[in-house]
């Protein structure tokens, strides 16, 4: 499991990763996310939309995560 999860996360983009990172472990805003990437605030969003979305279909036929978790991935 945490191999899969390890795999996917590098596959997706430098930025993808970092956004997740920062939001998912450090718990920090998006608007704290933009400042430190140098970006806007809805790039940030777009960032972490894309990585969960990536993450869903590469984990999700796996570990049958998709409604589960694109459910719960407009929650912000």
């Amino acid at each position: 499991l945490i191999e899969a999860v390890e795999q996917a996360i590098k596959e997706l983009s430098k930025e993808q990763q970092i956004t997740l990172l920062l939001r998912a472990v450090e718990s920090l805003e998006y608007a704290q996310i933009a400042g430190i990437l140098e970006i806007r605030e809805s790039t940030a969003r777009w960032h972490m939309f894309e990585a969960r979305r990536l993450l869903v279909q590469k984990l999700g036929k796996e570990f049958e995560l998709g409604g589960a978790v694109q459910e719960g991935a407009g929650r912000e």
